[in-house]
């Protein structure tokens, strides 16, 4: 991708020996004369993007080489899931078909096996959770079954290791039929379902997925982040030994929807410390973090016309926390640590305009680079990135 990216217009009509096939256009637009730019990667194949599933960076197949490639996973309106990606050279789009019920709704994505193979998680139609493992070559569909109940919404998916030496584990989070949180989770020697159970008043939205190490050796904690029935924000979390509900509370007139989560540490040997964004119901951007001695809220402030939609929450060398937000203005806005204060950079706009998020990831190597995806006014797929 250095030096800016050219337009790329392929058909490949071929279909990979399990499944996976690559067609359609990626169309990139000329770097412009800044470190960010705005890529329109087209739509897939003769379809359209109709809803995020997750993204995540991955190294190429092997795992040999830096962690470079760019994945975007999003549900088309044919009912498939597709994958918007960088080779190495140049973005395509694949197909990587659905179960036989089709696809009804994103979960998330996490990579596994030291970054070279994604884990997907889908709700099928038939209410089940669905699994496609993505290897940069090929891909497979595994049916993971459901809660009781059957499974009512995707909250999002991450992977956790229990110590630096040890293998990640894929953790899938869901919210039931019977309203609660679930999680779908690899033991290390075969997948479970855990019942979560649900805060006061229900879970009515996902905000956002992290994990937590309290030093570079200790055990990686999940922390799950939703929008109760209360109106409050509430975290489902590891403390090490059990698991936890903690009532947020929330922002002055309420929160209207989860922007996303990450985890922020201030040297390399010190402890992460969790940060939710959320939209509030007065139109701003509100953080809720911890500070290593208590929880906090605090107010960033909404670019113009406000925040309407949330895109996503990354850390960029692990200190320094970004928000993407979609604002009243139509254009991409990014809040971010600069290292000594809060900034608000409006990122501008692509193509036919900006419909909604997608997610965001990093590119950790050979720098740490953001990259956030939004879905198009056309039904397209966009990314803004730094170089």
């Amino acid at each position: 991708m250095r030096g800016g990216l050219r337009r790329v217009a392929c058909l490949l009509l071929a279909f990979l020996t399990i499944g996976a096939g690559t067609v359609g256009a990626s169309n990139a637009e000329p770097s412009i004369l800044a470190a960010w730019h705005w890529a329109d990667q087209g739509t897939p194949g003769n379809t359209t993007v109709a809803e995020r599933v997750g993204t995540v960076s991955m190294r190429p197949p092997g795992g040999s080489g830096p962690d470079s490639r760019v994945h975007a996973f999003v549900r088309g309106s044919d009912g498939n899931l597709w994958l918007n990606w960088w080779t190495g050279s140049s973005w395509l789009w694949t197909i990587l078909g659905a179960p036989a019920s089709g696809v009804a709704g994103g979960v998330g994505v996490a990579r596994i096996g030291d970054g070279y193979q994604a884990y997907t998680f889908v709700r099928g139609g038939d209410g089940n959770l669905w699994r496609n493992v993505w290897n940069g070559v090929s891909s497979t569909w595994t049916n993971h079954g459901a809660p009781a109940g059957g499974v009512a919404e995707g909250i999002g998916a991450i992977t956790v290791r229990d110590d630096p030496n040890r293998p990640e584990r894929a953790f899938a989070y869901v919210r039931g039929n019977d309203g609660n949180l679930w999680i779908h989770s690899w033991t290390g020697s075969a997948w479970v379902w855990s019942n979560q159970g649900t805060p006061s008043g229900g879970i009515t939205g996902a905000v956002g997925l992290t994990t937590v190490k309290d030093s570079a050796g200790s055990q990686e904690r999940p922390y799950a982040f939703v929008r109760g029935g209360d109106g409050n924000l509430w975290l489902n979390w590891w403390s090490g030994s059990s698991w936890v509900w903690s009532n947020q509370g929330a922002p002055g007139g309420g929160i209207a929807a989860g922007v996303g989560a990450t985890a922020v540490r201030n040297s390399s040997g010190g402890a992460q410390r969790p940060y939710a964004f959320v939209r509030g119901a007065d139109g701003n951007l509100w953080l809720n973090w911890w500070s290593g001695r208590a929880w906090a809220w605090s107010n960033q402030g909404a670019p113009s016309g406000g925040v309407t939609d949330g895109v996503g929450a990354l850390t960029v060398d692990n200190a320094r926390p970004y928000a993407f937000v979609r604002a009243g203005d139509g254009n991409l806005w990014v809040h971010w640590w600069t290292g000594r204060a809060w900034n608000w950079a409006n990122q501008g706009s692509a193509g036919s305009g900006i419909a909604g998020g997608i997610g965001t990831t990093i590119v950790a190597e050979p720098s740490h680079r953001p990259y956030a995806f939004v879905r198009t006014n056309s039904g397209g797929l966009a990314v803004n990135w730094w170089e």
